[in-house]
């Protein structure tokens, strides 16, 4: 599977008498989403997002002006 060009990721956390809660949902190829109880799940879950993002680099690049 390619790699998406984009992603939108969206993280929501907010306290509940049980505990933190960290909503992190992603919109790419395909909307996804996860809800956490810990701000190092929530890392692991957005360096895994990113790292899709990182895959492949594109071939071409866009001209900037001089």
């Amino acid at each position: 599977m390619d790699p998406p060009d984009y992603q939108l990721i969206v993280i929501r956390a907010w306290r509940e008498p049980q505990g933190l809660r960290i909503r992190l949902l992603a919109n790419g190829s395909s909307p996804r989403q996860w809800v956490v109880t810990s701000a190092t799940a929530a890392c692991e879950v957005l360096v895994a997002l990113l790292a899709e993002l990182l895959a492949e680099e594109p071939t071409t690049r866009p001209h900037t002006a001089d």
